[in-house]
């Protein structure tokens, strides 16, 4: 089986808990709700001593995992396991024999570096079509995104369709900012908003 130790740094646990639990998730913070929603459904867990680090960032291999183990929930990721030394190893093989993503969109040998957000705009996106959504009606947003031009061609159509949903949103000015990191309190929110339609904040086309 695959080495479960190291998620509970950052991903999943055998014990729900609530945010409440963690000193770095104070109730007026913006990311409480989420937090509390994705720790209680077991998808997120602490990283010790009481804390979440909320603004930690995520690697690829820990969002792939928090989302696998959201939309795979009764499969064991240990049976699609290459290689059971790497802990993540699993959820990646999973995810790919599943069609969330090809190995050339996110590549094996660079799951230990940080997650760009739009690299998770394209798994946001995939996740929602795997869950039976059309996302093809989202059109015509990327005119409301300033740095628009900024996002890799390739995965232009995944930021337009996650941020025109209210998946991700920008930031004061509206900017996606898609080669910064995504971090674990905006990963908890992304994750949330994917299971919570009512909680997103769609974008008017």
């Amino acid at each position: 089986m695959i080495a479960l130790g190291m998620t509970a740094v950052l991903a999943c646990a055998s014990v729900c808990v609530s945010a409440a639990a963690f000193t770095d998730v104070p109730e007026d913070a913006w990311y409480y709700q989420t937090v509390t929603a994705m720790t209680e459904k077991g998808l997120f867990a602490g990283k010790g001593e009481g804390l979440f680090c909320p603004d930690d960032t995520m690697t690829k291999a820990e969002f792939v995992t928090v989302v696998a183990r959201m939309l795979y929930p009764s499969e064991e990721p240990a049976d699609y396991a290459q290689d059971y030394t790497i802990w993540w190893d699993g959820y990646y093989q999973a995810c790919v024999a599943n069609g969330l993503f090809k190995r050339n969109e996110l590549q094996y040998n660079t799951m230990e570096s940080s997650i760009q957000r739009q690299e998770m705009a394209l798994i946001a996106v995939r996740a929602m079509e795997y869950l039976g959504e059309d996302m093809t009606a989202i059109q015509g947003v990327s005119a409301q995104i300033p740095d628009f031009d900024r996002i890799g061609a390739y995965l232009s159509p995944y930021v337009e369709k996650a941020y025109g949903a209210g998946v991700i949103l920008g930031d004061q000015d509206k900017n996606f900012n898609p080669t910064d990191f995504l971090t674990r309190a905006e990963a908890s929110t992304v994750l949330y908003r994917i299971t919570a339609p009512e909680a997103r904040k769609p974008i008017a086309q």
